[in-house]
Formats: structure tokens, C-alpha cells, sequence
């Protein structure tokens, strides 16, 4: 298993929101969402949903490609206006120091998307807000999804908590969206997880196309939701 590592950071907000040396910029400009072109040859893409499908018409969709060698663009999209993520873990379960982040509404009726990362270091155990060292270049509520585009370094040069993983290494993937209560805490679903069958690592390129229907779907990671989130949520968005 190679080395894990992690730490915690305030959500950011953002309805559209360019890159920025400061994580906190609001300023509001047009990111264009990303397209399946290059999938499996410039960037990874997994997709669950119609064949063919991309960011705003899959189930769920995760696409990323590694920039300047050091960091990873991550574009995250699924069906509703809840949350999205994607959680990195040693195994198929969960089992603690995992790495979880992705992206959720700030709470219900609200057009803000904010950031989140979060990680268990114990088994079972529930989820610890972290540092959010997530750039958040992008979020929005559209077409009946919600979307998320971020950055972060595949490794933190500095080690915060075991659950700060180097993404260089290879980790089962485990894929996840979910609705939120009116609050914006993150709700707990009866869905079995979608976790990749075997160890993935962000700087190889792979392109995943799994197709479902919406009513066999709803990939709300029950799994993922009952290990690293056994007590009720109080995480909102500041």
C-alpha cells in the first residue's frame, strides 16, 4: 500500500468559478463543462448511464487528466442537485484512511455549489472535515444535475492526516452521489456502492462506460455513506 496522507479545509462556494491562486475566489465567470472527447486518450472518463452519455446526461460521471505531471483536474457530474464524490481507499470497503472528495449543494433551494474533502482515518468511523487544499475552478446546478469541476496535487508535499493519499499510487475508486436534506447535510441511501474492480491510479489513462438505467441506478452509495458516515451529518456549506 503506498503512503496516505491528509488534512482538512473550509468548504468553498461557487456557482461558476474560475481557477485561482486563492482558494476562496468568488468571482463569477463562465467554466465550460467538459466533453467526452478524449476520453481514454488525453483523460480518464467513467461514466455510468446511456451509452454514449457525458456530464449532464450521464447517471454519474467522473472525468480527470493530470496536469504538469504534479496535479489532477477533476470534473464530477450526477443525476440531482444533491452531492457528488468520488472516495479513494486500499480496498472495496471503505475500511478507514480513506480519501474522499467531490462536491454538494450548499443546502436545499440554493444555487451555490461548495467543495468538500473529507476522510475516515478509523474504521467505521464517521468522517472528519479536512484542510480543503481542493481549487474549486467550477460548480453548478443544471438540466436536473449537479457538476463540480476541482484541482488538487496528485501529492501533498506536506503530510496533514493518513488520509491525505498520494494519487500516484493505485486505490480502488469508489464512485457516489446522494441528495441532501434541507440543510445541506449529506443524506444516507439504501443503494449498493459502485467501486472499480480493481486498483486505479489517476496517471494512467483508462476510459470506463458502464451502461444503466436511471431506475437501476440511483448510485447512491449506500456503502460508502454507512462505513465513513454512521452518525448523522452536521457538515454545511459556510
Amino acid at each position: 500500500m503506498g503512503s496516505r496522507w491528509k488534512r482538512s479545509v473550509k468548504d468553498q462556494v461557487s456557482t461558476v468559478m474560475p481557477a485561482s491562486a486563492n482558494n476562496n475566489d468568488t468571482k463569477q465567470e463562465s467554466v465550460a463543462i467538459g466533453t467526452t472527447e478524449g476520453c481514454g486518450q488525453s483523460k480518464t472518463c467513467i461514466r455510468y448511464g446511456t451509452e454514449g452519455c457525458g456530464h449532464l446526461t450521464c447517471d454519474y460521471m467522473l472525468s480527470y487528466r493530470v496536469i504538469n505531471s504534479t496535479e489532477v483536474d477533476v470534473e464530477l457530474s450526477a443525476r440531482g442537485t444533491g452531492w457528488v464524490a468520488i472516495g479513494f481507499s486500499s480496498d472495496k470497503f471503505m475500511g478507514g484512511g480513506d480519501d474522499v472528495m467531490g462536491c454538494k449543494q450548499e443546502r436545499k433551494l440554493s444555487p451555490q455549489v461548495v467543495a468538500m474533502s473529507l476522510g475516515n482515518s478509523v474504521k467505521h468511523s464517521p468522517p472528519q472535515e479536512k484542510e480543503n487544499r481542493l481549487t474549486l475552478l467550477a460548480g453548478r446546478l443544471e438540466d436536473d444535475h449537479i457538476y463540480c469541476r476541482v484541482r488538487r496535487p496528485l501529492q501533498f508535499k506536506e503530510r496533514i492526516a493518513d488520509s491525505d493519499l498520494d494519487l500516484f499510487n493505485d486505490w480502488h475508486q469508489l464512485y457516489a452521489f446522494g441528495d441532501i436534506d434541507g440543510s445541506g447535510r449529506m443524506l444516507q441511501h439504501t443503494q449498493e456502492p459502485r467501486v472499480s474492480e480493481r486498483k486505479i491510479t489517476m496517471v494512467r489513462v483508462t476510459d470506463i462506460m458502464v451502461v444503466t438505467s436511471s431506475a437501476s441506478l440511483p448510485l447512491s452509495f449506500s456503502c460508502l455513506l454507512s462505513l465513513l458516515f454512521p452518525l448523522t451529518l452536521t457538515f454545511t456549506g459556510s
